[in-house]
């Protein structure tokens, strides 16, 4: 969401929302980088939902409305999500593992 809103506030001026966009886009890359998230799509996803905001027209008034619904959409796409994996979760029937148990030896 804050790819979105990046996008939203940034899309007022034509030559302003490529500096915004690539600003995001290093900091996005850099930091998927750091936390070992390189596999795809990476930053795609976030540079793509900042592209489609920079393309919308820009109403300041409407900008928490648009953020919003994509708030709205990502939490019932999770939601669905969830609901699928209950659905689908399949009973293991494997034993529980029984660990060692550590004999305390007491030193002096």
């Amino acid at each position: 969401m804050i790819s979105y809103t990046v996008g939203l506030l940034f899309s007022f001026n034509l030559y302003f929302a490529p500096f915004a966009l690539a600003l995001l886009s290093f900091a996005v890359h850099f930091s998927l980088y750091k936390l070992n998230l390189t596999r795809p799509p990476g930053n795609f996803f976030f540079i793509m939902l900042a592209s489609m905001a920079i393309c919308t027209p820009f109403h300041l008034e409407s900008i928490p409305e648009k953020v919003g619904y994509v708030a709205i959409g990502t939490i019932l796409t999770c939601a669905l999500g969830l609901i699928y994996s209950l659905l689908t979760l399949k009973e293991t029937h494997e034993t529980e593992i029984k660990f060692p148990q550590k004999k305390y030896t007491p030193t002096l």
